[in-house]
């Protein structure tokens, strides 16, 4: 038990896991790099560190000398210690999984994979949102191109960018049918043999 008000740390959650769902949560709302570096390091240091070191820290709030914790996260590693969510966390759950709306939902649906997506050792040079700006998409649906949505997701939580594709597609009046991953996948198969010569 501990002599700070409000802290029990015998019976706490986990930090580490607590810091790393933050930096998911802030991954999906596409907030900034740094931001969610800065949870993902702290998760790290607080992973490595004895959890007898922690809980005294905690006690005597000294959690942010440790390397890469600062103000922020340190309160996060308390709260988790106390047996809390953090209320950071807690915030940021709040605010997510916020509905479509209905074109963009109904194009949602229709996916059925991303079909282009960056591992760990590749790296975009643009953030997202620039590259979904470009009015070139209402010139490409007037001439009967044929689309694909993707995610350029170079994390796994980055999959659900898929949302903004079609929030995009959606206001552009691209067709459902013109989407070639909601298509089955002979059809998809079928179009990428063909002999385009």
């Amino acid at each position: 038990m501990s002599d700070t008000p409000g802290y029990n740390f015998g019976v706490s959650r986990d930090p580490a896991a607590d810091l790393l769902a933050i930096a998911v949560e802030l991954e999906s709302a596409g907030e900034a790099g740094y931001r969610i570096r800065a949870f993902r390091r702290a998760a790290q240091t607080v992973a490595a560190t004895d959890p007898a070191d922690l809980a005294g820290r905690a006690a005597q709030g000294t959690l942010a000398k440790l390397p890469g914790l600062g103000e922020v996260t340190a309160r996060c590693v308390a709260e988790s210690l106390a047996g809390e969510q953090p209320v950071y966390l807690r915030r940021l759950l709040a605010t997510a999984d916020r509905p479509l709306d209905e074109a963009t939902e109904e194009l949602h649906r229709a996916l059925r994979d991303d079909c282009h997506s960056h591992s760990d050792w590749s790296d975009g040079a643009e953030p997202i949102e620039a590259m979904a700006a470009a009015r070139l998409l209402r010139l490409a649906v007037e001439a009967g191109c044929l689309f694909a949505i993707d995610s350029d997701a170079h994390y796994s939580v980055q999959l659900d960018w898929l949302r903004f594709g079609c929030e995009r597609a959606a206001r552009c009046g691209v067709p459902v049918d013109r989407v070639v991953n909601t298509w089955p996948l002979d059809r998809l198969l079928a179009w990428t043999r063909r002999d385009r010569s």
